[in-house]
């Protein structure tokens, strides 16, 4: 009998993949684009929960690129977001670029760029793309927690900077 039946919960869903691959005698219908789609949700749930536990934007951008990394080789990834002056880029870049304008609900949540060696292939650009939709709220919340600590540190009537 299969595990497949069990309830729809993150534990039985992590994992989900792996465990269909060691027995894949059992179940040969299944394609390598079923596969690919199980692993992409797998990784989609760890990525969502993963991003919950921090509001450090550099944080959020490495958990994603950890995450990322488990299904597109990506060398490396950039964000910058303009209004607070933050950028983030990991030490290594490759020489093919994709990147995105990153928005939520009409607001702009800067600009986010994932480099290799090797051209990117139209399955690898909508697996970054689906990986990415986890990312938008925890990386607004980041950016609000991270604006409140710049206006904490400064006082709005003179400029000068709080004690801390």
């Amino acid at each position: 009998m299969h595990d497949l039946a069990n309830p729809l919960n993150s534990s039985n869903v992590l994992n989900l993949a792996s465990r269909i691959a060691q027995n894949s005698n059992s179940y040969p219908d299944l394609t390598a684009d079923h596969y690919l789609q199980l692993r992409q949700q797998e990784l989609f749930m760890e990525l969502t929960q993963k991003l919950q536990i921090s509001l450090e934007i550099d944080k959020i951008i490495t958990m994603l690129l950890e995450q990322l990394r488990k299904l597109v080789p990506v060398d490396g990834i950039t964000y910058q977001y303009g209004p607070l002056n933050f950028e983030f880029s990991s030490p290594v870049q490759g020489r093919h670029k994709t990147s995105y304008q990153l928005d939520l609900e009409k607001e702009d949540l800067g600009l986010i760029s994932f480099s290799r060696r090797t051209r990117f292939k139209d399955v690898e650009l909508t697996c970054i793309e689906n990986l990415m939709s986890c990312l938008l709220y925890p990386l607004r919340n980041g950016l609000k927690y991270h604006s409140a600590l710049i206006a904490a540190s400064t006082d709005p009537l003179t400029g000068a900077g709080n004690r801390t």
